[in-house]
């Protein structure tokens, strides 16, 4: 008799667990409050919940919305009234008297589903297990009039299917559910459809759909709600791709306020969200990040930097609220003559598509091509691709008019690029090094014997790989990763700074042209000390070096000393002459003269002034 007792006791708990919880479903004489959170409807398996709730811990307007029931802290997936808040807890949610539903606050409609006007007084809501909220007549339950999954918010969920009238748009931020900056979207042109997020009405990222990593295409495919996914498997050191169902329980797909696009499953060891995948992953794989003629590298700290044989218009961005100007040509390269041009060979480079593609046998013909466009057009870069299938083979020759744009140095996927520029602009001079790969080498920096200056030999260049080390006697190689000649600084990265600042403080301080600047996580930024005279071995040495000549220095060695009249302008790198001392006189009696006539004439127009206000006033008496 007790156990029966029991059985039914749990029998009618269970009955009233859903009214207990709110139920699924909402019909058109009930409503849903913030004062009667039990009134919340909860999906008949418990994963979802709708009601009113408060992004702000303390303070802040209600909203209308679906979460993840139970979980800690409140996940919100949707929200209806984003755009308008509700005051306070006066909130009220219902189906409206024409069908719509609505969320009103002193009687005032904050936000509603927009659909016709209807007599119908049998609609009901139900807040699906999907997390799916619909709204349908009584009698049909396969119509939806309408869903929350056509109309999302941020956050994307299994079940729906993207398409081009749908978009998930970022919270401002994680108090404020109100639209923010970035959105993502379907394109569709001509046939090509691709997946975009969008900073206001500007790409800000493209995720690429043929991207081999499994956890992109599991996301691909929950776009295109497809339960089927890919699962990698090595084989023959080739990767094999094969589809197996994943489980996407309680995952999800937000666009967050920092224009990420994140991939989410919960974790039910350890009672949190975790990260499956995310994009853009880095600040590189942002189109034109850098700025036209500007360098990305994702591996680097200071990721952007300026092409060799271009400076820099406006610095580059820390976000992507920061306009980057890019960098610009040191000198122009199309003249009617093309004399003194050459080309900057590059590999694995990322780059926007061509202008022009043409079909030619050799990389000969399409350097030809591309010096022969001036002047009636400019050719910035060419790439020539060659490709052989048994006996046959295939050519294209692509060329960019446009400045170079969303370049990205080490892609897997690159392009050869040659870059049309100013011979004078990079190649080695007696001053300078040749560059290295993307990197110039200003000088008195030296990585030989035979250029720069033998003070400054402390780098490296690896012409396999384009990288350049900062070398220090007694330490390791460390990775260059930005080089400034305005500013005379460079950069290096390292993991190891304990290290680096022992082999660095035990170099000789007066012998060592180098001191650290700044230094903050694995970023050290070092500055070169200016360059004294130029070495030199012989008189003809000096020859590069106007208004100077090849004599013994007393620290040993030689240098070329400027000539009398001319002194050392470590800045401009060259002997500039010094201002006569009779042309310094001359000039400072010009300058008191012009200072003495000056005040003689502000004199005579103030006795001037004087004089005749007396005569008026003498006048102004004699006709009282």
């Amino acid at each position: 008799m007790r156990s029966e007792e029991v059985v039914l006791s749990f029998s009618i708990l269970l009955l009233c667990l859903p009214i207990c919880l709110g139920g699924d479903t909402l019909k058109a004489n009930q409503s849903i409050t913030h004062h009667h959170s039990n009134g919340n409807l909860v999906s008949s398996n418990a994963t979802f919940e709708l009601g009113f709730f408060s992004p702000a811990e303390k303070s802040g307007g209600k909203y209308l919305g679906i979460w993840y029931h139970g979980l800690e802290p409140q996940t919100v997936v949707w929200v209806a009234n984003r755009d308008d808040p509700v005051p306070d807890s006066s909130g009220v949610f219902r189906i409206a008297e024409d069908g719509n539903l609505v969320v009103e606050y002193a009687f005032r409609s904050l936000w509603s589903s927009g659909l016709g006007a209807s007599s119908s007084s049998n609609r009901t809501l139900q807040l699906l297990d999907s997390g799916n909220l619909v709204l349908k007549e009584d009698d049909s339950e396969a119509t939806y009039l309408w869903e929350s999954f056509k109309k999302p918010t941020d956050t994307f969920l299994p079940g729906m299917k993207m398409d081009a009238t749908m978009s998930l748009t970022c919270w401002k931020d994680s108090a404020n559910p109100a639209p923010g900056n970035f959105t993502f979207k379907l394109t569709q042109q001509a046939e090509k459809r691709s997946f975009v997020v969008q900073y206001h009405s500007k790409i800000h990222w493209a995720p690429d759909e043929f991207d081999t990593e499994a956890a992109s295409q599991v996301v691909f495919n929950l776009l295109n709600n497809d339960i089927w996914s890919t699962k990698t498997y090595n084989y023959s050191n080739k990767t094999v791709f094969v589809s197996q169902p994943y489980m996407y329980y309680k995952s999800r797909l937000l666009m967050n306020s920092r224009g990420e696009i994140v991939f989410l499953e919960w974790d039910e060891a350890e009672s949190n969200w975790t990260k499956i995948w995310s994009g853009p992953e880095n600040k590189c794989d942002i189109p034109d990040y850098c700025g036209s003629f500007g360098l990305c590298n994702k591996d680097n700290f200071i990721q952007c930097r300026c092409l060799p044989g271009f400076s820099s218009i406006q610095g580059f961005p820390s976000d992507r609220e920061s306009e980057s100007q890019g960098c610009a040509r040191k000198s122009t390269t199309c003249t009617s003559t093309n004399e003194g041009v050459m080309f900057l060979n590059l590999t694995n480079i990322k780059v926007a598509d061509p202008d022009e593609e043409i079909n030619t046998e050799t990389e000969g013909k399409c350097q030809s091509m591309c010096i022969n466009m001036c002047p009636q057009s400019q050719c910035q870069a060419y790439s020539f691709n060659s490709t052989t299938y048994g006996d046959r083979g295939s050519y294209s020759c692509n060329i960019w008019t446009r400045p170079l744009s969303s370049l990205v140095e080490n892609y897997l996927r690159g392009h050869d690029l040659s870059i049309m520029v100013k011979k004078s602009d990079i190649a080695p001079t007696a001053k300078s090094c040749e560059p290295c790969g993307t990197y110039a080498i200003p000088y008195p920096l030296s990585n030989g014997s035979n250029c720069g200056d033998p003070m400054y030999n402390y780098f490296n260049c690896n012409k396999s790989t384009g990288k350049v080390s900062f070398m220090i006697p007694g330490g390791i190689p460390y990775p260059v990763t930005w080089i400034d000649e305005d500013s005379r600084m460079f950069s290096i990265q390292t993991n190891y700074f304990n290290s680096f600042n022992y082999s660095f403080s035990s170099q000789n301080s007066t012998d060592f042209p180098f001191k650290v600047q700044y230094n903050e996580d694995a970023v050290i930024k070092i500055n070169w000390l200016p360059a004294p005279e130029p070495p030199c071995s012989q008189l003809t040495d000096c020859m590069n070096w106007p208004h100077s000549t090849c004599r013994a220095t007393r620290e040993g060695g030689s240098r070329c000393h400027c000539d009398s009249n001319y002194n050392w302008n470590n800045t401009l790198m060259s002997c500039t002459q010094e201002e006569q001392s009779g042309n310094h006189s001359t000039r400072l009696e010009l300058i008191l003269l012009a200072t003495l006539g000056s005040l003689a004439a502000v004199t005579c127009i103030i006795a001037f002034g004087i004089v005749w206000r007396k005569k008026k006033s003498l006048k102004h008496g004699d006709n009282l």
